[in-house]
């Protein structure tokens, strides 16, 4: 936006912070002089373009979920899974496109009977529920958009073994679900027969 557009005209996250909701804001201190903070001013709220409310709200949502993970390992005995879902990227590829095809893919997966046979409410990793996080990158090979899911299961629910040295890992039920995964890919068209290798390891 330019900055000859009205305030109306600009994304709200340009005024964030820069505005009196009223006729006069407040200073708070904390009395040890370690932190301070304005009271009385607009704030946008966006967790995606602001890097103060972004902040904030990443820090609120961070501890809410470390205690979420502590209260089901602990008191329910349970464990947590890390997902990873991403795809083949190249420089030019155009972002709005990959998004859509994404969403795409993500629901085609947890439709499908692996994902409600595993991961589902009634599945064999009794499976409590998940959280989510996409994340959009971008590097030398463009825009590079993935998603995060930990997933509340029982206790070796996917029957894995102990990890590999970078940390993943295996059990036939996780490459039932990297190969539902890999089908929703291509399904999409987010992935080339000639890719399946490859999609396999880091998809």
């Amino acid at each position: 936006y330019s900055v000859a557009d009205s305030p109306l005209q600009q994304h709200r996250t340009c005024w964030c912070h820069r505005s009196m909701r009223g006729e006069s804001a407040t200073l708070y201190r904390a009395a040890d002089g370690s932190n301070a903070y304005l009271s009385g001013l607009n704030t946008c709220g966006n967790g995606w373009t602001c890097p103060v409310c972004g902040a904030k709200i990443a820090e609120h949502r961070r501890r809410e979920l470390s205690e979420g993970m502590a209260a089901w390992t602990n008191a329910e005995g349970g464990t947590a899974y890390l997902i990873t879902l991403t795809f083949p990227h190249a420089a030019g590829d155009d972002l709005a496109a990959m998004l859509e095809r994404f969403a795409k893919a993500r629901q085609s997966w947890k439709n499908s009977r692996t994902y409600k046979r595993i991961l589902g409410p009634d599945g064999t990793a009794g499976a409590a529920g998940a959280v989510t996080a996409m994340e959009v990158t971008h590097g030398a090979n463009g825009w590079h958009p993935h998603v995060h899911m930990l997933v509340f299961a029982g206790r070796g629910g996917l029957a894995e073994g102990e990890p590999a040295v970078n940390g993943d890992l295996s059990s036939p039920a996780i490459d039932e679900l990297r190969g539902a995964w890999v089908k929703c890919l291509l399904k999409v068209g987010l992935a080339e027969q000639q890719q399946v290798s490859d999609v396999w390891a880091h998809s």
